[in-house]
């Protein structure tokens, strides 16, 4: 799990890279407690890779799938 999650911020951020926004948006569904709609402590994922984009500058968005 722990390696999906370090890939998948990899690549977002090699990605973002190439964009001039400031803003992303990421395409999540529910799957606490890595990611939530409904729960605000199911935000594991979310908060990491928030934080992680918040130091470069880049705000991040969630849009829920569903």
């Amino acid at each position: 799990m722990k390696s999906i999650l370090v890939s998948l911020i990899v690549s977002l951020m090699a990605t973002v890279g190439l964009q001039a926004s400031e803003t992303i948006t990421i395409s999540t569904g529910e799957w606490a407690p890595y990611t939530s709609q409904n729960d605000p402590n199911g935000k594991v994922a979310e908060t990491i890779v928030r934080e992680a984009f918040k130091l470069e500058g880049i705000d991040v968005k969630y849009s829920y799938d569903g």
